[in-house]
């Protein structure tokens, strides 16, 4: 209003297009003059902190913050966020950049939490009182009270979110919600159980793991339900089976089981069977659309990895030297933690990293970052590899 009052009272001179074409090769000059300066001065001054958030981190060397220790006894899950890590603890959750910081720091009351995370989002939700929080890397997005114990929860890297919980009316019920947390799904489950849930990329589509028993048998189920039609596009049941989780390939989805690997086309009746060959599965790790891992073992604890691509073909079978603790399948690798290093698997060939850090329990790959856990705190690193 004031602004308003004082420009009537004092006319200001117009000015003319030509005089104000005039003067941009002026306002060019000063502005090159400035970032001159600012560059000369940051130059001078040497390393500069930014912001939490923009430091800059130079490549092999480790974080500002590293190591960052616990500060509770243990991280009962740790997930990568982006490129930095998520870790639950039992009463606190933290989300820690690359630099060592903590974007997030959240105090959680829950006695049952569990994590999930896709991109550059996590969800931390209670199994027995049915909350569900969603963070980014600077804090929370928005928080749900579902009003029922929850099974397992899943979400895409766009925000969409899928909820299985119970239920007084029946077995389970399934919620999903776009990243606008509006419903686009809410289906019943009459008998069974669920084991996983898996969003698709552009989470249209939802596959569910259910597990169930009859005459003392226990059968697995697997469900594909695009979200725009009322009823399953795919709804096969597998005797004697315990399906652990699945993801979408082209033109299906691909499950891992306890004796076997399915492939399940859209659709279909009756699922794809690509069994261990007697062997035991030792740990997996699945992507939707992209290279999916297995690790299985022998009688004579002899390691084998099996990769899959994206349309669930079998892209290497490799038998390994040594016993990994955990893979993980990122991107267009896969990551294997042995006993003192990284293994990595590309199309061209395997290749070892240099040495982690004395007292490594666990690795969390996060694109190009890698954080060590050990027993009370995390260190970050970027790995060099060595062809093998």
């Amino acid at each position: 209003m004031c602004y308003n009052i004082l420009m009537s009272k004092h006319k200001r001179k117009k000015t003319s297009p030509k005089e104000r074409i005039s003067k941009l090769p002026r306002l060019l000059i000063l502005l090159v003059f400035a970032a001159a300066f600012v560059g000369v001065g940051l130059f001078a001054l040497g390393s500069v902190r930014l912001s939490p958030i923009t430091d800059l981190q130079l490549l092999g060397r480790q974080g500002d913050g590293f190591p960052v220790d616990f500060s509770y006894s243990h991280a009962r899950q740790a997930a990568a966020v982006g490129n930095s890590i998520a870790l639950l603890g039992p009463t606190q959750f933290d989300i820690v950049s690359p630099n060592g910081y903590r974007s997030v720091q959240f105090a959680q009351p829950y006695a049952m939490p569990a994590l999930r995370t896709a991109g550059s989002r996590a969800v931390l939700f209670d199994r027995s009182l049915g909350d569900v929080v969603m963070f980014r890397r600077g804090g929370v997005l928005t928080t749900r009270e579902m009003g029922q114990s929850i099974f397992t929860v899943d979400l895409n890297r766009q925000g969409s979110i899928a909820v299985a919980t119970r239920s007084d009316r029946a077995a389970a019920e399934i919620f999903v919600y776009n990243p606008r947390a509006r419903q686009q799904l809410h289906w019943q489950v009459e008998r069974e159980h669920p084991v996983a849930l898996r969003l698709s990329n552009n989470g249209r589509v939802l596959g569910m793991v259910l597990a169930g028993t009859e005459q003392a048998r226990v059968y697995a189920r697997f469900v594909d339900f695009p979200l725009n039609v009322p009823q399953p596009r795919t709804d096969i049941r597998l005797p004697g089976v315990w399906l652990y989780d699945t993801a979408s390939i082209a033109g299906g989805w691909l499950a891992v089981g306890n004796e076997a690997v399915y492939i399940i086309r859209h659709g279909a009746t009756a699922a794809e069977e690509l069994s261990f060959g007697g062997r035991a599965l030792l740990g997996f790790s699945l992507q939707n659309n992209g290279y999916s891992a297995v690790v299985l073992e022998d009688w004579d604890s002899q390691a084998l990895l099996r990769v899959y691509n994206a349309r669930g073909a079998l892209a290497v079978e490799h038998a390994l030297a040594q016993r990994p603790y955990s893979v993980t399948a990122q991107g267009r690798a896969v990551y294997l933690h042995v006993e003192d290093a990284m293994l990595r698997w590309q199309r061209s060939g395997f290749s070892r990293s240099q040495p982690l850090p004395a007292g490594t329990q666990s690795v969390v790959v996060a694109g190009r970052e890698v954080y060590a856990l050990s027993l009370r705190h995390v260190e970050h690193m970027r790995l060099r590899w060595t062809a093998e």
